[in-house]
């Protein structure tokens, strides 16, 4: 199982979040078809959202978005982490792929990555306030840029270590360690976290010798690392849904509707994490007007549903919407277009006995 654990050090002048996510970023690997050089950097980027969320959030609904935009082969990286531990995102060229590096025989992720370019991260302010945040990439292996963007963009003096390894049958260990230093903190102590790092190498190899806990005990050592008791499960998943891919369906046009009924269905792919759902179906109306709409499913769905095939047509309250520009994660057709989506006050897709 994936998780995340919390503490402290240092007399509370170091806060400590890290996560052992080698069950996730193999999903996302096996999901996406991922080359080993970019398996390490989107999972790189996956950890680092999750540690992130724990930094910058406070609600347990919010999540931190990763936009990593470099000049190297892979293209963009997305990667979105939520205080719930919930983790989803993709690349754009998932199969690009170099050779390891001469000097150490590691995975060039600087180099697929590129290092000219932007890391940026999106997330939602105490008043609901969306907010980007944006700094130059410093070296493209993630890590680096993540602790420049939080020294720079939040002012918050960190230690970041993201690694992921691989062997022959996909990932065997990964995860990330985020230290961050609390107003009041001894020269010392930053002094020693540094001699500790140094010495610990590169994170996943620390986890393979000493285990994930063992790996994070080495980063602390002398500091009077304490941990919090609970543990937070992580978990590789997105907040698609047939009934949510349904209520995607009132973006299209009637004729793009009338061409899925001719043709059979839709495929739909969920690319934050690698699913694709096939919309097959009997019937489907959705009026100009948006008053009345109802779906009957050829698949098996519980009795009462207001999706089964039985059910009958509905009215639901269709208010006033207004255009929000953001990039859908959840369901995406190949035809519609996702730079502006409308979002509806409501859910379109709902029943209430």
């Amino acid at each position: 199982m994936s998780y995340l654990i919390a503490g402290n050090a240092a007399k509370t002048t170091l806060r400590v979040f890290a996560a052992d996510t080698s069950k996730l970023v193999e999903l996302a690997r096996v999901r996406h078809d991922l080359s080993p050089t970019a398996t390490a950097a989107l999972g790189r980027a996956l950890t680092g959202a999750l540690l992130l969320a724990q930094v910058l959030s406070k609600r347990e609904e919010d999540r931190v978005t990763l936009r990593i935009q470099g000049d190297g082969e892979l293209g963009y990286i997305v990667a979105e982490g939520g205080r719930d531990g919930a983790a989803r995102g993709y690349v754009k060229n998932p199969q690009a792929d170099l050779a390891p590096r001469a000097t150490d025989g590691k995975l060039d992720v600087g180099a697929l990555v590129g290092k000219n370019g932007d890391f940026a991260v999106m997330r939602l302010l105490e008043n609901s306030e969306p907010y980007t945040g944006s700094v130059p990439l410093v070296s493209g292996e993630i890590a680096d840029d993540l602790a420049a963007y939080l020294w720079q963009s939040e002012q918050i003096p960190s230690a970041v270590l993201l690694g992921v390894h691989l062997d022959s049958t996909g990932v065997t260990h990964a995860g990330g360690l985020l230290v961050q230093a609390m107003p009041g903190v001894a020269d010392s102590t930053l002094t020693r976290l540094e001699q500790n790092i140094a010495n610990l190498g590169q994170f996943t190899s620390a986890m393979r010798n000493s285990g994930f806990l063992g790996a994070v005990a080495k980063a602390l050592d002398s500091l009077d690392l304490e941990l919090h008791g609970d543990t937070l499960a992580l978990e590789y998943k997105c907040r698609c849904s047939f009934e949510r891919s349904i209520a995607a369906l009132v973006y299209f046009s009637a004729a793009e509707r009338a061409d899925m009924i001719a043709t059979g269905g839709k495929k739909w792919s969920a690319t934050g994490v690698g699913k694709n759902i096939r919309l097959a179906q009997r019937k489907f109306v959705v009026s100009s007007s948006l008053t009345t709409a109802y779906w009957s499913a050829s698949r098996h769905l519980p009795p009462g549903s207001p999706l089964s095939p039985s059910a009958k047509p509905w009215k639901p309250e269709i208010r006033p919407h207004r255009l929000h520009p953001r990039v859908c994660l959840d369901a995406r057709a190949d035809t519609i277009r996702t730079s502006v989506i409308r979002r509806l006050p409501t859910p379109l897709l709902s029943h209430h006995g």
